[in-house]
């Protein structure tokens, strides 16, 4: 793919799911693809405080509602872990009640969410990386009733994890 952008052509290719995969986007530090139209995966090169830099990798499925990994791995591609402290209730601070809802309906709507996913964006431009919750719903009036209370988040990278 990076032959074909070296070239002045699209950066895609035949996939063996009998579709295209493409890099969307290529810097000095990041990269972004689109390998199916249910998987896309962003890599973006972070500074470490006092040593070499780390590689975040985001993995994200679309089936049809979002769900990611983000990990870190060193310059050998070992795994380091987690990009995202499991101490933050990403719940907690991804939901919330509009000052427009009365908190009886707030607590209505949360007791109608059986599960939540997560999903990550890293930012092509700084060293960020975007969270949003994916609330799988019944129908379309559902979702939309979900999607007052959901608040996007942006964690930046302090050198060691993002918060």
């Amino acid at each position: 793919m990076t032959s074909f952008i070296d070239m002045g052509l699209k950066g895609d290719v035949d996939n063996q799911l009998g579709s295209k995969s493409v890099m969307d986007t290529i810097t000095n530090d990041y990269i972004h693809l689109t390998l199916s139209a249910q998987l896309s995966m962003a890599i973006k090169r972070l500074a470490v405080a006092g040593g070499d830099s780390v590689l975040c990798v985001v993995r994200t499925w679309s089936a049809p509602e979002k769900e990611s990994s983000a990990l870190l791995y060193d310059q050998n591609w070992n795994l380091i872990g987690e990009a995202v402290e499991h101490s933050l209730d990403l719940k907690q601070q991804l939901l919330v009640r509009p000052d427009t809802m009365s908190e009886a309906n707030y607590r209505e709507l949360l007791g109608e969410i059986d599960f939540t996913m997560v999903s990550y964006e890293l930012a092509a431009d700084k060293p960020s990386l975007k969270v949003s919750l994916s609330i799988p719903a019944v129908d379309k009036v559902q979702k939309q009733r979900f999607s007052v209370i959901k608040k996007l988040k942006e964690l930046n990278w302090d050198g060691r994890t993002f918060n």
